[in-house]
């Protein structure tokens, strides 16, 4: 909590013309009153806006220059999977993605952004279909719950079908991060059979 006040105190304070002169126990209150869960506190404190660490503007750079040099427009090698540095593979009835977690795609609390997450459960779910009937499918509608964040890497994603149809399907994936803990759990609607 004393690096939290301090962050806050020599940086945040400091930002805003409108704000009066503030103190360190003001702060201290202020912030227990925010984060009163312990997850959203912890997340808080590990996170790497708080430690007053920039991103990794290499990585990013790399990331980004190597996606529009390699990228393919087709599964596994498109852009976005490309840029988000995955590795997709496959089992008997699922789809497997290792998730590398750099800085670069974090949100301002300093957590993998949640945005990101499910646009890695909606490729864990579309590559699946394509691997299973050769055409690609449709999303329809995704659902998605995020239950803790994802700080460190690698993070693995897994996407299964609930229930094939012909026409429309149903299939399910889940985030778990490096310690096998649950992040993240989405369902999702797809439309099958679409010709490439």
């Amino acid at each position: 909590m004393t690096r939290m006040i301090d962050y806050f105190y020599n940086h945040a304070a400091d930002s805003y013309d409108f704000m009066q002169p503030i103190d360190k126990f003001e702060i201290n209150v202020l912030l227990r009153n925010l984060f009163k869960t312990p997850t959203n506190y912890c997340a808080l404190i590990s996170s790497s806006c708080c430690k007053g660490n920039l991103m990794n503007e290499d990585i990013a750079r790399e990331r980004i220059e190597t996606a529009l040099r390699d990228y393919k427009q087709e599964f596994g090698s498109f852009f976005i999977a490309k840029m988000l540095g995955l590795g997709i593979s496959y089992s008997e009835e699922s789809c497997n993605i290792q998730i590398p977690v750099d800085d670069f795609l974090f949100n301002p609390q300093g957590t993998y952004h949640g945005g990101m997450l499910a646009t890695v459960m909606d490729i864990s779910m579309g590559h699946l279909i394509k691997k299973v009937t050769g055409k690609a499918g449709i999303t329809l509608e995704m659902k998605n719950q995020f239950l803790r964040p994802l700080i460190e890497g690698p993070g693995f994603c897994e996407g299964k079908f609930i229930r094939q149809g012909r026409s429309v399907s149903f299939l399910e994936s889940r985030v778990w991060d490096v310690n096998e803990k649950l992040v993240a759990h989405g369902t999702s609607t797809w439309k099958m059979g679409i010709q490439e």
